[in-house]
Protein backbone atom coordinates (compact mmCIF):
# COMPACT_ATOMS: atom_id res chain seq x y z
CA UNK A 1 0.00 0.00 0.00
CA UNK A 2 2.89 2.37 0.77
CA UNK A 3 4.63 1.48 -2.20
CA UNK A 4 1.47 2.63 -4.61
CA UNK A 5 1.20 5.30 -2.44
CA UNK A 6 4.53 6.71 -3.48
CA UNK A 7 3.84 5.70 -6.63
CA UNK A 8 0.63 7.90 -7.19
CA UNK A 9 2.02 11.19 -5.45
CA UNK A 10 4.02 11.87 -8.39
CA UNK A 11 0.98 12.08 -10.32
CA UNK A 12 -0.18 14.79 -8.02
CA UNK A 13 0.78 18.34 -8.73
CA UNK A 14 1.99 20.50 -5.99
CA UNK A 15 2.23 17.30 -3.46
CA UNK A 16 5.96 16.81 -1.57
CA UNK A 17 7.58 13.67 -3.13
CA UNK A 18 7.35 10.40 -0.73
CA UNK A 19 9.40 7.39 -1.12
CA UNK A 20 8.95 4.11 0.37
CA UNK A 21 12.10 1.78 1.61
CA UNK A 22 12.01 -1.16 3.81
CA UNK A 23 13.53 -1.66 6.93
CA UNK A 24 16.61 -3.30 5.49
CA UNK A 25 17.49 -0.58 2.97
CA UNK A 26 16.59 2.28 5.37
CA UNK A 27 17.04 6.18 4.08
CA UNK A 28 20.64 7.77 3.86
CA UNK A 29 19.16 10.20 6.62
CA UNK A 30 18.85 7.62 9.41
CA UNK A 31 21.07 5.09 7.91
CA UNK A 32 23.42 5.21 10.44
CA UNK A 33 21.36 5.12 13.66
CA UNK A 34 21.61 2.08 15.97
CA UNK A 35 18.51 -0.60 16.28
CA UNK A 36 17.47 -0.44 12.60
CA UNK A 37 17.93 -4.14 12.46
CA UNK A 38 15.64 -5.01 15.07
CA UNK A 39 12.62 -3.94 12.84
CA UNK A 40 14.14 -5.59 9.16
CA UNK A 41 10.88 -7.96 8.63
CA UNK A 42 8.32 -5.51 9.86
CA UNK A 43 9.09 -2.43 9.27
CA UNK A 44 9.48 0.42 6.07
CA UNK A 45 10.05 4.17 6.11
CA UNK A 46 7.76 6.40 3.79
CA UNK A 47 9.76 10.10 3.29
CA UNK A 48 8.53 12.76 2.22
CA UNK A 49 10.21 15.55 0.98
CA UNK A 50 9.59 19.12 1.55
CA UNK A 51 10.61 21.77 -1.10
CA UNK A 52 11.15 25.43 -0.17
CA UNK A 53 7.66 25.96 -2.68
CA UNK A 54 5.72 23.84 -0.40
CA UNK A 55 6.64 26.29 2.70
CA UNK A 56 7.32 29.71 1.17
CA UNK A 57 4.39 31.55 3.29
CA UNK A 58 3.13 31.18 6.74
CA UNK A 59 -0.64 29.74 5.67
CA UNK A 60 1.69 26.55 3.04
CA UNK A 61 4.13 26.54 5.92
CA UNK A 62 0.80 25.54 8.23
CA UNK A 63 -0.76 23.47 5.80
CA UNK A 64 2.26 21.66 5.10
CA UNK A 65 2.88 21.00 8.62
CA UNK A 66 -0.19 19.53 9.59
CA UNK A 67 -0.65 17.24 6.39
CA UNK A 68 2.35 15.84 7.59
CA UNK A 69 1.29 15.59 11.26
CA UNK A 70 -2.03 13.91 10.35
CA UNK A 71 -0.50 11.67 7.65
CA UNK A 72 -0.23 8.96 10.56
CA UNK A 73 -4.38 9.36 11.08
CA UNK A 74 -4.97 9.01 7.45
CA UNK A 75 -2.68 6.17 7.22
CA UNK A 76 -4.49 4.06 10.04
CA UNK A 77 -7.85 5.30 8.88
CA UNK A 78 -6.94 3.31 5.11
CA UNK A 79 -5.40 0.38 6.49
CA UNK A 80 -8.54 -0.05 9.14
CA UNK A 81 -10.70 0.69 6.28
CA UNK A 82 -9.35 -2.35 3.92
CA UNK A 83 -8.79 -4.76 6.71
CA UNK A 84 -12.90 -3.77 7.33
CA UNK A 85 -13.46 -4.08 3.67
CA UNK A 86 -11.25 -7.59 3.51
CA UNK A 87 -13.40 -8.82 6.40
CA UNK A 88 -16.46 -8.08 5.25
CA UNK A 89 -15.97 -10.28 2.08
CA UNK A 90 -14.61 -12.75 4.06
CA UNK A 91 -18.06 -12.92 6.00
CA UNK A 92 -19.87 -12.49 2.76
CA UNK A 93 -18.03 -16.10 0.77
CA UNK A 94 -18.50 -17.87 4.02
CA UNK A 95 -22.59 -17.09 4.61
CA UNK A 96 -22.22 -18.18 0.40
CA UNK A 97 -20.79 -21.38 1.16
CA UNK A 98 -23.28 -22.27 4.25
CA UNK A 99 -26.00 -21.22 1.83
CA UNK A 100 -24.67 -24.23 -0.57
CA UNK A 101 -23.80 -26.74 2.02
CA UNK A 102 -27.58 -26.22 3.73
CA UNK A 103 -29.11 -26.62 0.09
CA UNK A 104 -27.07 -29.95 -0.42
CA UNK A 105 -29.01 -33.12 -0.31
CA UNK A 106 -26.91 -35.52 1.81
CA UNK A 107 -26.53 -38.66 1.12
CA UNK A 108 -26.72 -42.02 3.23
CA UNK A 109 -24.88 -45.20 2.68
CA UNK A 110 -26.97 -47.94 1.73
CA UNK A 111 -27.60 -49.99 4.72
CA UNK A 112 -26.01 -47.60 6.94
CA UNK A 113 -29.24 -47.05 9.63
CA UNK A 114 -29.47 -43.76 11.66
CA UNK A 115 -29.02 -44.63 15.14
CA UNK A 116 -31.15 -42.56 18.02
CA UNK A 117 -30.36 -41.49 21.42
CA UNK A 118 -32.22 -41.48 24.19
CA UNK A 119 -32.85 -37.55 24.34
CA UNK A 120 -33.66 -38.30 20.38
CA UNK A 121 -30.52 -36.97 18.64
CA UNK A 122 -29.89 -38.93 15.96
CA UNK A 123 -26.24 -40.41 14.54
CA UNK A 124 -24.24 -42.58 12.52
CA UNK A 125 -21.66 -44.68 13.55
CA UNK A 126 -17.93 -43.78 11.93
CA UNK A 127 -16.12 -46.47 10.29
CA UNK A 128 -18.52 -49.31 10.90
CA UNK A 129 -19.76 -52.01 8.35
CA UNK A 130 -22.38 -51.98 7.15
CA UNK A 131 -24.19 -56.04 7.29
Amino acid sequence: MLQQLAKESAKVNGAPPCNFSEAKNPPLEIRDQGGLTAYSGSAGFLSFVVFPAHVSSPPKFEKTAILITTFRNYLHYHIKASKTYLHMRMRRKVSEWLQVLNRSHHETRAGQKEKTTASGRTFRRAGAASS
